[in-house]
């Protein structure tokens, strides 16, 4: 492969977004195709779904010209992005040309190395390309020059009919390129926004999301010709599943019930997995649930996860004298949930407003805190919380590491330890809106246990159903109704326990008998029982969650 990607067994729950993104980019071939911005957490994949379709569009078609490109930090000049961008385009360019991977790799060419090379080749398009782009580098104008390499692919769509999909990852990246001390150098970056709306060379751009959505749309209007592609953090299943090839991959022997609780940990995000199987294999070789515990202490206060975000946070606030703020400020909004930002959080921090305006900003900017319109709270990243919490104790409270060890393993463990299987129980009075609180109880019973909102729905319009012509018809006034929810591996149940022996249908004034008269509520459920019992009748609401060979989403 040209590029460094996952094999096909690896890369999963992605296939969705990645055929979206394939079709996105074959609509270039009509006039009709539009760019788009990836978003999605750090870690959730976006670098690796940009890799798997530039290697679809170079091996698997021939009508759309695929073009990679990761901005790199390292450069600080107009002269040399543009250098490194026109240069890799034009080896990509010729790659899909050639069908020839190593082309690819033919980076670090001078622009004079590369002339030299297309007129071997005989490619006329490319020739007239790095001609302009020399003749522009001989004024010295860096917009003349950054707009010349911006604007290849489409120079090649002209020259060749061949449309390109231009990849750009870490985009947020590109407002710090072009310092050259000079003050209108400063927005060389907006130089983009023409060749982003280009049909023929649709960009897909994808990065930090907190800043590129800032670029976009608070100091641009770029976002208004995006496409927006959200990618979601991985489902239970697929979580499973690359759990257990990376286990394969390190020679563990992969049993499902240690992993079940600590997976919840990775928040669905692909490289935190990658990372703890890694982190697992150099310890230990069957992991208990105890040894998984220990490894993921390790991990956020001396391993991979803690280097990783603890560089973060000190890039975040650099200036030492603000650091312990900061940090307290963190665990504030850990504890507390959203907060707002008032002269009595100031007074607690011991610093000034204007301050703590200046580390939450800092904070939002990296990703690390999300804001609505009137507060902040943490990101939902159950490993950046867990290395909050261990620095916060350890720097701030003084705590010894072995106490801290000692709090955090518990509270792993139990997350890990197998449970009852989840449930929740309610009993309320028989009145005209029972419905009504019932479904509301079950719409945050299923955010509790991840249940997709549309099994949800259709579980409510039963439930709904149930009550208005069945349970509440018959009802007697001052009786109760028991309601249990419960989480199954493969099914939801609801039951509802009511004193009532008999029903009458509320259309017909038939009696009730089982599985007559309920069309509706079959047509949202997979099975519907009444169960006689001692002092009534148990009605039970089943859904499937397991479909074809997928497992539960729980």
């Amino acid at each position: 492969m040209p590029l460094n990607i996952l094999s096909e067994k690896d890369f999963l729950g992605r296939s969705n977004q990645l055929q979206f993104l394939y079709r996105l980019a074959l609509d270039a071939r009509t006039d009709s195709a539009v760019s788009a911005f990836l978003s999605g957490q750090r870690g959730a994949g976006k670098t690796e779904i940009l890799k798997q379709l530039f290697n679809l569009l170079l091996w698997q078609q021939d009508n759309i010209a695929p073009f990679y490109y990761s901005v790199n930090n390292a450069m600080i000049s107009a002269s040399d992005f543009s250098d490194d961008y026109m240069g890799r385009f034009v080896c990509q360019r010729l790659a899909f040309d050639k069908k020839d991977s190593l082309l690819i790799n033919a980076v670090g060419l001078s622009i004079g190395d590369l002339l030299h090379l297309t007129e071997k080749l005989d490619t006329s398009w490319a020739i007239d390309i790095l001609n302009s782009y020399l003749q522009a580098k001989t004024n010295k104008n860096p917009a003349h020059i950054i707009l010349s390499a911006l604007s290849a692919p489409h120079r090649s769509y002209l020259s060749t009919g061949v449309p390109v999909v231009v990849m750009i990852d870490n985009f947020q990246r590109v407002k710090g390129l072009y310092k050259s001390g000079r003050e209108d150098n400063k927005n060389l970056w907006l130089l983009f926004e023409e060749v982003i709306k280009s049909r023929h060379t649709p960009h897909i751009i994808t990065g930090l999301h907190v800043e590129i959505q800032k670029m976009l749309f608070q100091e641009t209007s770029f976002g208004k010709s995006l496409e927006i592609i959200n990618l979601p953090p991985l489902d239970k299943d697929a979580s499973l599943k690359i759990l257990s090839s990376m286990c394969e991959a390190h020679n563990i022997p992969f049993e499902k019930e240690p992993w079940l609780g600590i997976v919840d940990l990775f928040n669905g995000i692909p490289l935190n997995i990658r990372h703890f199987v890694h982190a697992v294999s150099q310890e230990v070789k069957t992991p208990s649930k105890d040894d998984l515990c220990r490894v993921y202490f390790h991990e956020i206060t001396k391993g991979k996860f803690y280097t990783y975000w603890s560089s973060i946070l000190k890039n975040c606030m650099p200036q030492l004298s603000l650091r312990k703020a900061s940090l307290e400020f963190l665990y504030h909004l850990y504890e507390k949930g959203p907060t707002a930002i008032s002269p009595n959080l100031a007074g607690i921090l011991a610093i000034s407003r204007d301050e703590l305006y200046e580390i939450a900003g800092f904070f939002q900017t990296a990703g690390i805190i999300e804001t609505d319109f009137t507060a902040f709270k943490l990101v939902e990243d159950r490993i950046l919380t867990d290395v909050i919490i261990c620095l916060y104790y350890r720097e701030i409270l003084k705590e010894p590491l072995n106490k801290i060890e000692d709090m955090i393993i518990h509270e792993k463990l139990q997350r890990i330890k197998p449970s009852e299987k989840p449930s929740f129980e309610l009993t309320m009075p028989a009145a005209p809106v029972s419905e009504l609180i019932a479904v509301k109880i079950l719409e945050q019973i299923g955010e509790n246990y991840n249940i997709p909102p549309d099994v949800i729905g259709q579980l409510q319009a039963a439930l709904i159903d149930l009550f208005t012509n069945v349970i509440s018809h018959n009802a007697i006034p001052g009786e109760n109704f028991h309601l249990k929810f419960n989480s199954e591996n493969e099914a939801f149940t609801i039951t509802v326990q009511t004193p009532q022996k008999e029903f009458i249908s509320f259309s017909s004034e038939e009696p009730y008998k089982e599985g007559a008269g309920l069309e509706l509520i079959k047509r949202f459920t997979d099975d519907i029982r009444f169960e006689k019992i001692k002092n009534g009748t148990n009605i039970v609401l089943r859904r499937n969650l397991k479909l074809g060979n997928q497992e539960s989403f729980l």
